[in-house]
């Protein structure tokens, strides 16, 4: 998670699909405060499951924000 210089919050949630084989990264960010928060962007891969995800936001005007993020991926087929 991380805020932006305006108090916009971003965060980047790992998430995986019901049977396991498959995992993603959603980005979302909330403009109140947390109260509601809506998705900008979404990986989902098949047989990669994303750990230690981490992210920041950088940018001096709400025009020219930028989110940054990086996470290492598993591959569940392979196990590497």
């Amino acid at each position: 998670m991380d805020v932006a210089f305006n108090g916009w919050i971003f965060t980047a949630t790992a998430t995986q699909s019901v049977s396991g084989t498959n995992g993603g990264i959603t980005l979302r960010k909330s403009t109140d405060n947390g109260l509601t928060w809506q998705t900008f962007d979404s990986y989902f891969p098949a047989n990669i499951r994303y750990q230690n995800i981490d992210l920041v936001v950088a940018g001096s005007d709400t025009n020219a924000l930028t989110v940054y993020f990086a996470a290492v991926n598993y591959n569940i087929a392979t196990g590497v």
